[in-house]
């Protein structure tokens, strides 16, 4: 019967045919496994994806900053602006905020400088009338925003005579259209009175 240090030398060749040199052997590390291959080459490839998205990230963020900061001018514009457009016409959103007489009501719209344009002059009473809307506070709708109810026209009643059949004290020249926004209705007045405010137009071409 072989004793332990038989079985010991039995043992220990075993492993080291199996290693090719001994106990050295059967601790060495043996190949890769393909698992082990297949980790590093996912290891490398999400490293790759990494760089290329944090690159595309950054070149992403460069080509975004003149974008967003166009977006933040044309939003800053829009803001500032003191016009509207309607059809062909572009309108003042607010009125020159005080009574005048009519004479100075036309100055004011022909001394006007608004959003870069500087052609700017006072609307006819047709013109002044499609901007009525009844169920709007004050007599028109938003954007605009008219502190008053009277704003002059250029028409005066020397080209639209009034249908009351009164005769004006004076020539009819001496006389211009203005419209209530608040009433819905034209009125006219000595043009020397501050019976008016001026709410400016102009035309698109």
């Amino acid at each position: 019967m072989a004793g332990p240090r038989c079985r010991q030398e039995r043992q220990r060749r075993r492993l080291a045919s199996a290693g090719g040199h001994g106990n050295a052997g059967a601790c060495a590390p043996g190949p890769p496994s393909r698992n082990g291959i297949d980790a590093g080459r996912r290891n490398r490839s999400l490293k790759a994806f990494l760089n290329r998205r944090c690159t595309m990230s950054q070149h992403a963020s460069r080509l975004a900053m003149p974008v967003l900061a166009l977006l933040l001018v044309a939003a800053g514009a829009a803001a500032q602006s003191g016009s509207v457009v309607i059809e062909e016409r572009q309108w003042m959103l607010s009125s020159s905020g005080d009574d005048l007489p009519w004479a100075e009501a036309e100055s004011y719209c022909e001394d006007l400088t608004l959003d870069g344009f500087d052609d700017w002059r006072l609307p006819t009473l047709s013109e002044l009338e499609t901007l009525h809307d009844p169920t709007a506070d004050g007599g028109i709708a938003e954007p605009f925003e008219l502190d008053t109810c009277c704003i002059w026209s250029t028409t005066s009643l020397a080209d639209l005579p009034a249908d009351t059949g009164g005769e004006p004290g004076g020539p009819p020249s001496m006389y211009y259209w203005g419209f209530l926004f608040e009433a819905g209705t034209p009125y006219y007045s000595l043009q020397r009175f501050a019976d008016g405010r001026a709410l400016c137009v102009r035309d698109i071409n």
